[in-house]
This record gives structure tokens, sequence and C-alpha cells, in this order.
């Protein structure tokens, strides 16, 4: 089984730890939406919801 894994993460700041604000990227950055676009498509990915 071959796993492979994509991790985007913000500096960890006061009002930013992780990888989000208010549910959002805290950057838009159109071609690291393309590549995971592309090493994503056709496989399982699995995602985790903050609550």
């Amino acid at each position: 089984m071959r796993l492979a894994i994509i991790v985007a993460q913000a500096q960890n700041t006061a009002r930013i730890k992780g990888i989000g604000i208010d549910n959002k990227l805290p950057w838009y950055l159109p071609g690291d939406l393309r590549y995971f676009e592309e090493a994503a498509m056709g496989k399982s990915v699995l995602s985790k919801e903050r609550k």
C-alpha cells in the first residue's frame, strides 16, 4: 500500500494556529491548489473538519 500525505499549515501566532481562520485558508495560492487537485484526483482523500 502506498500512502501520500499533503500538509499545509500557517505559522503559529496568537491568532493563527494550524491551517485556517474561520474555517478558511489564510492564503490563496493558485499553484498550490492546482498541485493538490492534480495529486488527489482519482484517489481517496481523507480530510478532517474542525468543529
